[in-house]
């Protein structure tokens, strides 16, 4: 499967390092040293969050804040513009339900899926495969 991962702070470097073995990973973030040091693991880099999309089957996030999600999503060169029906986003960051509910719905009108999946786990605890997922989809 081809999976994407935006994210790769201190917790999504960690989780995306998860894809790596049994899955043909792409990886994107603002900052390319991140991206960059994943590739160097064996992801391929992206140059934007739209190539990421057309490269990509389910693509996670991890970022900060729902409003980072938002821009990423729907910004320049963003992961809507790559997005075909029947892909599948699915969030882990921690952010606010309603804006995550808000993207879903938008991005629904172009056939795209997308589940909230809140991750509650240090980086520390991620690479021993122990993280809990607190997941939410309709």
């Amino acid at each position: 499967m081809n999976i994407g991962y935006i994210g790769l702070g201190a917790l999504g470097g960690q989780l995306a390092r998860r894809f790596l073995q049994d899955h043909q990973l792409t990886v994107w973030d603002i900052n390319a040293t991140a991206t960059r040091e994943l590739a160097e693991l064996g992801a391929r880099g992206a140059p934007t969050a739209t190539e990421l999309a057309t490269r990509s089957d389910v693509i996670f996030l991890c970022l900060p804040r729902s409003a980072d999600v938002k821009h990423v999503v729907f910004g320049p060169d963003g992961l809507a513009a790559g997005l075909t029906p029947g892909k599948l986003v699915i969030d882990q960051t921690s952010g606010m339900p309603e804006e995550t509910r808000e993207t879903a719905a938008a991005l629904s009108y172009s056939g795209v899926l997308m589940m909230d999946a809140a991750v509650s786990a240090s980086p520390q605890i991620v690479p021993t495969g122990t993280a809990t997922l607190m997941v939410s989809a309709r």
